[in-house]
């Protein structure tokens, strides 16, 4: 907040999440799923009050289908998340959902040992838990820095 604004009803938010995440024996594969909680409160703005997420994850998939070798760190992703927005992340009057839904693909391209590029494609059901708002698609592209 700016300096010369007064400060009203701020006060720490609380919460705990969980994360688990399993080899499936010698396969290339994993599965994870991950859930979180945190206080909603109108101060905790553009936060998630509950989210739950899963998907699985392949290792060197394309490498494992006889199509290429690859680097240790390549690898194709799925995952789904469900999150209840935080009352602080709605604006006043706005009609609103009770969740948003989120699909992602990724896959890591390993430049090098320490740098790699994980092209996405995410598709998102009532944006931060709007309903007045259409479903959203989203191309990025990240890059990964490992020092």
């Amino acid at each position: 907040m700016p300096e010369d604004e007064e400060q009203k009803n701020l006060h720490t938010v609380a919460g705990i999440a969980i994360n688990a995440e399993q080899q499936l024996g010698s396969s290339p594969w994993k599965v994870f799923c991950r859930a979180g909680w945190s206080d909603s409160t109108r101060d905790n703005a553009c936060g998630a009050a509950v989210q739950w997420s899963g998907g699985f994850v392949c290792s060197q998939p394309l490498q494992h289908l006889g199509i290429c070798p690859e680097g240790e760190a390549n690898q194709f992703g799925m995952a789904l998340a469900v999150t209840r927005p935080d009352d602080g992340s709605m604006a006043e009057g706005r009609p609103r959902n009770k969740k948003e839904v989120v699909m992602e693909c990724h896959y890591n391209i390993s430049v090098t040992p320490w740098f790699l590029i994980q092209p996405s494609l995410l598709w998102i059901s009532n944006p931060a838990g709007r309903n007045d708002t259409g479903n959203a698609s989203v191309f990025r592209v990240q890059t990964i820095l490992t020092f």
